[in-house]
């Protein structure tokens, strides 16, 4: 079971990285322990993500599902709960091919609760984009979602001690798998 005070230091950290401070990392918990219940942010977020999702699956006429609605939440629910472990594991690879294995704990732990911030800055921002207000709100949105990528690249950047092209090589990495999850996710509730 995961603590209060578990939850406190994980979304302070996040916040502290979201300001791009090098000293969020000492809130981290780089046990074992602390990487299994960094996965909790996941389910903090899943709200947000869920409104998200819905969002721009009801502005958009042609991302209406056309499976059943109980399947649809499924799919997305699988999606969303793989998603959230694919990067984690290629990173257990790729950690060992870069020689950084001894911080792959701090990584996955500082990126699940950024997680959190980061559907708190996405979601006012989708909102935006989705209620009609044209150009603003996709401009907004474009933004945000950039100000996103900086912020996990200085996160994977900072966690892993890499030069700054190989975090923005594992930041794309992470958004090809992102892609490529939400791409099956959305063909699966098409059919």
């Amino acid at each position: 079971m995961i603590a209060a005070r578990d939850i406190a230091y994980g979304l302070f950290a996040a916040w502290r990285l979201a300001h791009f401070d090098r000293a969020g990392l000492q809130y981290i918990d780089n046990t074992v322990d602390g990487l299994w219940k960094s996965f909790f942010a996941g389910a903090i977020a899943l709200p947000g993500y869920a409104a998200l999702r819905a969002l721009m699956v009801v502005s958009s006429p042609e991302a209406m599902p056309a499976a059943p609605w109980p399947r649809t939440i499924a799919v997305y629910l699988i999606g969303y709960v793989i998603a959230l472990f694919a990067f984690p594991v290629i990173m257990t690879i790729i950690a060992e091919i870069i020689d950084r294995r001894e911080r792959f704990i701090q990584l996955i732990v500082a990126l699940n609760w950024s997680m959190v911030v980061q559907i708190a800055v996405l979601l006012p921002a989708g909102i935006l984009f989705t209620s009609g207000t044209g150009g603003l709100g996709f401009l907004v949105y474009v933004v945000v979602t950039g100000g996103i990528f900086v912020y996990r690249w200085f996160i994977v950047r900072t966690a892993l001690d890499v030069p700054g092209l190989t975090a923005a090589s594992l930041v794309g990495l992470d958004l090809l798998v992102s892609l490529l999850l939400n791409g099956v996710t959305d063909l699966m509730v098409r059919a």
